[in-house]
């Protein structure tokens, strides 16, 4: 006979009751009261015999000799009768915590409320379903699954994971809600109101990790560990590192879900990461979308990568602003490369700041595919502007390594000056500001601007290799419509620089210094009001079968 048992704990309900059901392979159930003498069937309409043993379940064995003839067991807080789920756990009946040991099994159903803390050790099992409502924290080891139900209200006292903590283990999410929890303790641990991971794996399909705080990772914490992410939600979370996410040697791979709407907050020092942060690790962004979360004086509205890499080839990074100084209102990577196969970066802005869509420094940006559009770089503060601060690179700045552009598209994208007040404006490069090198096989940079400045659409202190591409249709208030250069070398073997316009010199590029060398493609149709509607080369060397008469065309047109 296999028996059955329902149980509900002092610290939920204020009492300890038995029921002892009867034989399960007629889905049967019986009530026990000690006060009544009749036996009352709870499911099922016929009645079978059940057994009750006072000795063996006596107040003072009751739990351990119950544990060894049990096979399953339900937590129910609501002074009612729900479904059984198979579970076999080790129950503190004194603070409501239980333990969730090597090859056990534990499912907490609708209706089950639990209150104390719930430690699944290595090789154990959890799952939570629909309705269940656990108001606790929870230390996984081992592996837990959450398919439904809700985490809430719980504070780490100390270390990492308001809500769930995976210490070497796995965590499933597949639905469900994980808000309100808190993991605001002072020192590097102490982060992840939502979920901590430190070692292990969470991997999240669904559901919605909502409204939690700590110092780092409002939503997410993860070291040494992997996170990835195919579905669901982090949103209107805050911290003061990774507002949605924080990793730290590990991984962050993002299929799909939505990164939104959580916040950094700036003290005594500068934040990072709106949405997401990685420090000594990597950001793999497949699918999703990253969108509107806050940060003022910071860096990476959308990402912040320092000491490692991000590879984009799909999704959606968009709608961030960075007030008050900041750099990369789109992504921001320091020391490490942005790699773009695919995907959109669009609708982001830095105010009193560079790389309004992307900023890089001591690192590489390698543009295969996908769209930076619609970003800005600006100082557009109100009022008389007193200090210089500079806006460089409206759709991408990188510094202290190259741009290469193999495909896809730059378009839209601008440098903003918003006051001629005070020592003048900086602004340089509308499309790009690259202080390194640009390899241009293909892809388009089209259709920027930069106000006050130079350099619609790029603007490079280093040398230019064209073999591909197009340079069209972008616009500078002063100097190089398509292209300024410092002191390089510009080597055209084919591509297309075309319609781009200057308000005063090198409609197509304007070089000051170094060497322009054209052995094939094309310059049309650019227009300069001052000198070089084509090219226009201060103190450098041409060399070129075409380069003389578009050098000295001093009109509108080429």
């Amino acid at each position: 006979m296999v028996m059955l048992l329902t149980v509900n704990l002092p610290v939920l309900a204020g009492i300890y009751e038995e029921i002892i059901m009867g034989n399960n392979e007629s889905n049967v159930a019986y009530y026990y009261d000690e006060e009544k003498s009749e036996e009352e069937p709870y499911i099922g309409e016929e009645k079978e015999e059940y057994a009750y043993d006072e000795e063996t379940y006596s107040e003072e064995n009751k739990y351990e000799e119950m544990k060894e003839e049990i096979e399953y067991i339900e937590i129910d807080a609501m002074g009612g009768y729900i479904p059984i789920m198979p579970l076999l756990a080790t129950i503190d009946f004194a603070t409501g915590a239980f333990t969730v040991a090597n090859g056990e099994t534990v499912e907490i159903v609708a209706g089950g409320v639990v209150t104390g803390n719930i430690t699944v050790e290595a090789g154990g099992t959890l799952y939570i379903e629909d309705g269940a409502i656990i108001n606790a924290r929870i230390i996984v080891e081992g592996t837990a699954t959450m398919n439904g139900g809700k985490i809430s209200g719980n504070t780490a006292g100390a270390g990492a994971g308001g809500g769930v903590y995976i210490y070497g283990g796995t965590f499933t999410m597949n639905g469900g809600k994980i808000n309100d929890n808190i993991a605001w303790n002072v020192g590097s641990g102490s982060g992840g109101g939502g979920v901590a991971l430190s070692g292990g794996d969470f991997i999240m399909n669904g559901g919605e990790i909502r409204d939690n705080g700590a110092s780092f990772g409002g939503g997410v914490y993860v070291t040494e560990g992997n996170f990835v992410m195919n579905g669901g939600e982090i949103s209107d979370n805050n911290a003061s590192f990774g507002g949605g996410v924080y990793v730290t040697e590990g991984n962050f791979t993002m299929n799909g879900g939505e990164i939104s709407d959580n916040a950094i907050h700036y003290g005594s020092g500068s934040a990072f990461g709106g949405g997401v942060y990685v420090t000594e690790g990597n950001f793999i962004m497949n699918g999703g979308e990253i969108s509107g979360n806050a940060t003022t004086h910071a860096s990476g509205g959308g990402v912040y990568v320092y000491q490692g890499n991000v590879i984009m080839t799909g999704g959606r990074i968009t709608g961030h602003v960075i007030s008050n100084r900041g750099t990369g209102g789109g992504v921001n990577v320091v020391k490490g490369d942005f790699t773009m196969y695919d995907g959109e970066i669009s609708g982001n802005a830095t105010t009193h700041g560079s790389g309004g869509g992307v900023h890089v420094t001591e690192g590489n940006v390698i543009m295969n595919g996908g769209k930076i559009n619609q970003n800005i770089a600006s100082d557009t503060q109100g009022g008389s502007v007193t200090r210089v601060y500079e806006a460089f690179g409206g759709g991408v700045y990188v510094h202290g390594g190259n741009f290469t552009m193999n495909g896809g598209e730059i378009n839209g994208n601008k440098c903003d000056w918003g006051n001629m007040v005070g020592s003048g404006p900086d602004t340089r490069g509308g499309g790009i500001y690259v202080f390194g090198d640009v390899i241009m096989t293909g892809g388009e940079i089209s259709e920027n601007i930069v106000k006050f400045g130079s350099g619609g659409g790029i603007y490079v202190v280093g040398d230019i290799l064209m073999s591909g591409g197009k340079i069209n249709g972008n616009t500078a208030n002063w100097d190089g419509g398509g292209i300024y250069m410092i002191e390089g070398k510009f080597i055209m073997h084919a591509g297309k620089i075309s319609e781009n316009t200057a308000i005063y010199n090198g409609g197509g590029i304007y070089m000051t210094g170094g060497e322009f060398i054209m052995h094939a493609g094309e310059i049309s149709e650019n227009t300069a009001n001052w000198y070089g509607g084509g090219v226009f080369i201060r103190d450098g060397y041409r060399q070129g079968m075409h380069m003389i008469r578009k050098l000295y065309n001093a009109w509108r047109r080429n």
